[in-house]
């Protein structure tokens, strides 16, 4: 195999990783990380998707508390310790956000999530 060809992206950015983690096809998640340096598990797509995303997010997972499962996202984890941070991140935002409603008399309140 050439690695070259594992940097190689389609149409919307996806490489070899993305696939392989879009599919849940471990056995592939697992040859990419440990034999080729050209995997980058950083790289988002065009949809700001990371491989883990499209993983997480996968149809064709079938057990997501099977040791398979749970040990490719710990590999794609140990390989991008940074994607735990974006996540925090993102959570964060997405919790700490304040919104406004109305209350009984017709007045506006901050309300915290």
């Amino acid at each position: 195999l050439d690695p070259s060809l594992l940097r190689c992206e389609d149409t919307h950015n996806n490489t070899a990783i993305h696939y392989a983690c879009r599919g849940a096809k471990y056995a592939t998640i697992a040859l990419l990380l440990e034999g080729f340096d050209a995997v980058s598990v950083s790289k988002k797509n065009r949809h700001s998707k990371l491989p883990i995303d499209l993983l997480l997010e996968s149809d064709a997972v079938e057990d997501r508390e099977s040791v398979e499962y749970t040990d490719i996202i710990f590999r794609l984890l140990r390989t991008h310790p940074g994607t735990l941070i974006d996540k925090a991140m993102e959570m964060r935002q997405s919790v700490s956000a304040p919104s406004s409603s109305t209350d009984h008399v017709g007045k506006k309140r901050k309300v915290d999530h």
